[in-house]
């Protein structure tokens, strides 16, 4: 009997152990795709749109994310640009295409979302070129014409913005507005915070409100009510293949470090920058602030699926903040 009781404990034992150990690698194989691109293949469906068969398999294999190039340029749409690539003081390279009208007044800096490419921003990117703006588009690594197949979300791309906005600020840019769609939102906000870098205004759509709390919503959103401890070994896992604390990776705290005119967006049913991550991003900026929520739409890119809206808001935003400046003269 001693010995029944002896070898069932030790059973047990070595089950819970090849549990745990499965369990890891699991996770860092999750961690490991969900950070790393592959070339062609279809992209895996967004969480709420997969069967629950589909889900299973997500759960035991991962998403597949092929990294997107850029097919249209900005000649494409009849404008002259000009492609170059700005290596960072980390030696990391980061493509960018330059459109500069012959006056222009303002400098706008867009950076794209996850799983995405400067192409996708080029409708909202001439909508500023109108508006007699330089735009600079921003290739994040992994995406368009970056030569990285990685993403580190959030942490490295934040020093891509510290350093595409200093490179243009040497080149004697003043007025400049940096703008960033949900993983670009994100990134403007940490490096801000990270490197203290003051641009003139920011507009901000859809960022998140930490890196663990956006895993936690990808598992809600595939229908599982309990997150825990699978969110925490993703992050775990992706933090220490791309060098960083991942648990530390929190916008809505660093919001607090930006005393910046801000225009922050999001869309009023987005399941993954929430209405309240939002308001408490909204409630830590400092200074002149404003929050504008897009009835009906979800994670979306907000200009082309609300034109209208969009432009009026970010026209009066753009008149205000010139209103004050010119006060202050």
């Amino acid at each position: 009997m001693k010995l029944f009781l002896k070898n069932r404990k030790r059973l047990i034992a070595v089950t819970i152990f090849v549990a745990i150990l499965m369990l890891n690698i699991v996770s860092y194989l999750h961690a490991y795709k969900f950070t790393h691109f592959v070339t062609g293949g279809p992209k895996t469906e967004k969480p709420e749109s997969l069967s629950f068969i589909k889900k299973i398999s997500v759960l035991i294999t991962g998403v597949n994310v092929p990294k997107k190039l850029n097919t249209k340029t900005p000649a494409h749409y009849g404008y002259e640009f000009k492609s170059l690539t700005i290596e960072g003081s980390d030696g990391l390279k980061t493509p960018v295409w330059e459109i500069s009208p012959h006056k222009s007044t303002y400098t706008v800096i867009l950076f794209h979302g996850y799983s995405s490419k400067k192409e996708d921003l080029l409708p909202l990117g001439l909508y500023f070129v109108d508006k007699s703006a330089d735009v600079i588009l921003v290739d994040f690594p992994g995406h368009g014409d970056s030569p990285y197949d990685w993403s580190t979300l959030g942490y490295r791309e934040a020093q891509v913005v510290t350093s595409v906005f200093r490179h243009y600020q040497a080149q004697g840019k003043k007025n400049i507005i940096l703008h960033g769609l949900s993983l670009g939102a994100s990134s403007i906000i940490t490096a801000i915070h990270t490197d203290k870098i003051q641009p003139k205004a920011l507009i901000l759509e859809m960022p998140f409100g930490s890196l663990y709390q956006t895993v936690q919503s990808r598992f809600e959103l595939m229908g599982f009510p309990v997150t825990f401890p699978f969110a925490e070994l993703l992050v775990f896992w992706g933090g220490v293949q791309n060098g960083y604390n991942a648990f530390d990776l929190n916008p809505v705290d660093f919001a607090g470090d930006i005393n910046v005119p801000t225009l922050l967006l999001g869309g009023a049913g987005d399941q993954r920058a929430s209405k309240s991550v939002l308001q408490d991003i909204y409630t830590n900026l400092q200074g002149h602030k404003e929050l504008h929520l897009f009835e009906g739409l979800g994670h979306v890119n907000l200009f082309v699926r609300g034109k209208n809206k969009y432009e009026e808001i970010v026209d009066n935003f753009m008149k205000d903040m010139d209103s004050k400046a010119n006060s202050l003269i």
